[in-house]
C-alpha cells in the first residue's frame, strides 16, 4: 500500500508524531512518504477563485494534486492529513479487510470519519460496544450516513483517475475537500465506505489548537474526540483524561447527566420497548 501524507513544511512536530505511528504499524509492501501541502500563500499568489478562505483551498488543491499524481500508477492509494495516527494494528488490519472482502465494490475507503449528527453518534456508540465486544469490525457504507473528515482514507486503484477528475471539476473551489468528497458519495458517483470500529485515528495535534479556546469549536471538539473513543485500538483511560478536560468547554450539568443517561443506552442492560 502506498501511502502519501500532505504536511506543511513547518509541521515538523506532525510529520514525526505521524511517521512515528506508521514505523510501529508497517508491514511488508506499505510506504509512507510525504507530500507537501499547498500554502494558503500560493492560493493567493495564483489567485484561485472560489468562496473558501485561502487554507481550505489550499487543504482541497493538496488532497487533489496527490490523487491526481498518483492517478496511473497500479495499487491502492492512501491519503493522510499529518494529524492522522497509525494504529500498532493498522496495516495488518486494513490487508486482512481488503483480502476477506474481495467481493466489496467501493471507490473510496475511510479509516477514520467524524459521525456529525446526535443520532449517529448513538448509533455508532451502540455499534462500537457491540462490535468491541466480539472484537470484529464492519464496513458500512456511508451513503445515507452524516459524516464529514478527510484524515484517512484509501483510493481504489481503479478509481484515482476518476476521482482526480471529479474533484477537478469546475473553475472555482466553493466547498470543503472533505464535504465534496462526501457530496460525490451521496449523489452515487463514488462507492463510499468507512471501516468500523476506525483503523486509525487523529493525534493530539488535532486538539492542541482547539481544547482551550472557547465554545465555537464545540462541534469539532465533541467529534474529534468521539473518533478517538471509536477507535480499534483506543485506550479508554487515556480518552477518558482528554474527555474530562474538555467538558467545562462543552457543556454544564445538565447537558451531562442527559448525556450519561443516553450513553446508558448503548448497554446491554437497556432494553428498547
Amino acid at each position: 500500500m502506498e501511502c502519501r501524507y500532505i504536511n506543511l513544511d513547518s509541521a515538523v512536530a506532525r510529520r514525526e508524531t505521524l511517521e512515528t505511528s506508521f514505523r510501529q504499524s508497517a508491514r511488508p509492501g506499505w510506504t509512507l512518504e510525504r507530500w507537501p501541502a499547498t500554502t494558503a500563500a500560493e492560493i493567493e499568489t495564483d489567485r484561485v477563485e472560489g468562496r473558501l478562505p485561502p487554507a481550505h483551498k489550499a487543504c482541497f488543491l493538496s488532497h487533489r494534486s496527490v490523487i491526481s499524481a498518483h492517478a496511473g500508477r497500479p495499487g491502492h492509494l492512501m491519503v493522510l492529513e499529518d494529524d492522522a495516527q497509525f494504529g500498532f494494528r493498522t496495516c495488518t488490519l486494513v490487508d486482512q479487510i481488503l483480502a476477506n472482502n474481495p467481493e466489496l465494490s467501493w471507490d473510496v475507503l475511510w479509516t477514520d470519519i467524524a459521525v456529525t449528527d446526535p443520532a449517529g453518534l448513538l448509533r455508532f456508540a451502540k455499534l462500537r460496544r457491540e462490535l468491541g465486544a466480539r472484537g470484529d469490525v464492519l464496513i458500512v457504507d456511508l451513503a445515507q450516513i452524516s459524516y464529514a473528515g478527510a484524515t484517512a482514507y484509501i483510493v481504489h486503484e481503479n478509481a484515482k483517475a476518476r476521482v482526480a477528475d471529479m474533484l477537478a471539476e469546475g473553475s472555482t473551489i466553493d466547498v470543503p475537500y472533505d464535504l465534496r468528497l462526501r457530496q460525490l458519495v451521496y449523489e452515487g458517483r463514488l462507492l463510499g465506505h468507512v471501516v468500523f470500529p476506525y483503523l486509525t485515528t487523529i493525534s493530539q495535534h488535532a486538539f492542541q489548537s482547539n481544547i482551550h479556546v472557547n465554545t465555537e469549536n464545540c462541534n469539532e471538539l465533541i467529534w474529534n474526540a468521539f473518533r478517538r473513543l471509536s477507535w480499534f485500538e483506543r485506550d479508554v483511560e487515556a480518552e477518558q483524561a482528554l474527555i474530562f478536560e474538555m467538558m467545562p468547554q462543552i457543556c454544564d450539568l445538565e447537558a451531562s447527566l442527559y448525556g450519561l443517561l443516553l450513553g446508558a443506552t448503548t448497554t446491554d442492560a437497556f432494553r428498547s420497548t
